[in-house]
């Protein structure tokens, strides 16, 4: 099918947002912006689509890293929804679904160094040229310590996300341009999920899991 009509899930941060697109174009989304809000929001939201765009053909959803309560929440209605249809599901790894948004959003740039907040001075991020194309592992860094970004200083790089804001604690000049919205929507997934849906690149419904990235530990006092 050349036009298929898809379910978008973003829960990957505070923002819950979903979203029904069919070919290229979205038809509707819903957004929540209340944080940890998910669970009580995200089956209402999505009914309401539902009622309008009953016919879908597969699932797409932002699969990490990121929050991870988010996480586990859109990866489980994924799969409730998937099971009921008997529908696909697809991942988009979150990194390169908010690279895809800013270089839509602000396409001057060489390198695209997105960052998610991992917690104090820890951040998700990998990086991305202006084609999409990841030309460093996703990893959890230090920005304290030294890594890839220090090569990087005097490029053309747009450096954005929840984790961005980050850089400015820093005691290293920063020559990036920097933006700390964090580009997570549920448009943001639209074109990598378009292109794995007409190659059938599907994941196996029973053992896929959210891609965490590092383990989770729970804060005793929250």
């Amino acid at each position: 099918m050349s036009d298929p009509q898809l379910l978008l899930i973003e829960t990957s941060s505070d923002i819950c947002e979903v979203a029904i697109s069919k070919g290229t174009q979205i038809i509707q989304s819903i957004s929540n912006p209340s944080p940890k809000s998910h669970a009580q929001m995200i089956l209402s939201m999505i009914n309401q689509l539902l009622n309008n765009h009953s016919s879908i053909d597969a699932i797409a959803i932002s699969i990490g890293p990121g929050s991870y309560t988010g996480l586990r929440i859109g990866v489980a209605t994924a799969k409730g929804i998937a099971l009921a249809k008997n529908i696909p599901i697809i991942s988009v790894n979150t990194l390169e679904s908010m690279t895809n948004q800013a270089i839509v959003d602000f396409p001057d740039y060489e390198y695209y160094l997105p960052m998610i907040d991992a917690r104090r001075l820890e951040v998700y991020t990998t990086l991305y040229n202006k084609n999409l194309q990841q030309l460093e592992p996703i990893q959890n860094i230090l920005l304290n310590e030294p890594n890839f970004t220090d090569q990087l200083l005097a490029n053309n790089t747009f450096c954005f996300g929840s984790g961005a804001q980050k850089l400015e604690l820093l005691e290293k000049p920063i020559n990036f341009n920097i933006e700390t919205n964090n580009f997570l929507y549920a448009r943001s997934l639209l074109k990598p999920s378009l292109i794995k849906y007409l190659a059938n690149d599907f994941l196996d419904l029973d053992t896929f899991e959210p891609f965490y990235l590092k383990e989770f530990y729970m804060n005793k006092k929250s």
